[in-house]
């Protein structure tokens, strides 16, 4: 009796500090298959221009999935009109040939670190956009894009 008391306080803790993302959202991809036009767009308010924040991105792709990296374009829109581009790979595999991540026997979810202890210098609406920026003008596999922004 004393056991199951002693961890379900333990697992009440542990839910209770889990850190929730300032912002999360998921969007899912076409039919598994990523074009070069679909953008995952991401749209989230900031006020606090004083705090700082990891910005991560959540990738899910299927077991099946024929490449070892992706290339991504990122766009940026700040609240003043102006916007920002860059270009990141993202590793899927390591060099052993093995998924990174968590991998079931259909799907893997991979978090990438997009920046840390980042600070937002204005106040406002903030859109990011993902597209997909291979040479392949499909990629097949490709489930869903998570953007998460959570509060240092």
């Amino acid at each position: 009796m004393n056991r199951i008391l002693i961890f379900g306080f333990l697992m009440i803790c542990f839910l209770a500090c889990a850190e929730k993302p300032f912002f999360y959202q998921e969007e899912k991809i076409n039919e598994t298959s990523w074009k070069y036009e679909d953008k995952a767009v991401f749209e989230f308010e900031i006020q606090d221009t004083v705090g700082s924040y990891n910005l991560e991105l959540e990738l899910n792709h299927s077991s099946e999935f024929s490449f070892q990296n992706i290339y991504v374009a990122i766009e940026t829109h700040f609240p003043d009109g102006k916007k920002t581009d860059d270009n990141i790979s993202l590793q899927l595999m390591n060099k052993m040939g093995s998924w990174i991540g968590d991998c079931s026997s259909k799907t893997c979810t991979i978090n990438f670190v997009l920046q840390q202890n980042t600070y937002f210098k204005q106040a406002g609406i903030y859109k990011l956009s993902l597209a997909q920026d291979g040479r392949n003008p499909v990629l097949d596999g490709i489930q869903s894009l998570g953007f998460r922004i959570l509060k240092n």
